[in-house]
């Protein structure tokens, strides 16, 4: 009964933000960073969620141009993690660098969708609606989502492509 207590003490605190370097990005919303106390860590950006990039999947429109922008945002400089889950061995986190928001940043440019499940926020949505408008990045094409391209172009379970 303790441990029960105790577990849902830690699943409904709020995780503190830390300090984290990022030395690298998959793709533009997973990428890794060291800690303060040296441990490596794979973070998945919360909210935003960027066109797919090879190699499980076909590459999507726009992967290439919202991983560049991701790297250049982020890599290589301290970064202020704020963990809100945990999705496929990565912390899924709200990352700010010198005190801009990346997701909010990738959805801006039209490099991201806001994946309006995980948040109630509404400026992710209308960062959303001001790319739209504007027709920046993908939305400036017939935009398919990261989700629904998983669906059709996911090579890896099909077994025809490396993990």
């Amino acid at each position: 009964m303790k441990r029960l207590v105790l577990a849902l003490l830690l699943l409904s605190t709020p995780a503190h933000a830390f300090p984290a370097r990022v030395v690298s990005c998959h793709d533009g919303d997973t990428c890794k960073a060291i800690t303060a106390s040296g441990d490596r860590i794979t973070l998945r950006l919360h909210v935003a969620d960027t066109p797919e990039t090879p190699p499980c999947f076909d590459p999507q429109p726009y992967s290439a141009q919202a991983t560049a922008f991701t790297r250049r945002m982020i890599v290589g400089k301290v970064v202020d993690v704020r963990p809100v889950g945990r999705s496929w061995k990565r912390s899924v986190a709200d990352i700010t660098v010198q005190g801009q928001d990346v997701s909010k940043a990738l959805i801006k440019a039209g490099l991201a969708w806001a994946d309006i499940r995980h948040t109630n926020d509404p400026a992710y949505l209308a960062a959303q609606i001001d790319a739209q408008h504007d027709e920046r990045g993908l939305w400036g094409d017939p935009a398919v989502s990261p989700w629904d391209w998983r669906l059709t172009h996911n090579l890896c379970r099909r077994g025809s492509a490396p993990r």
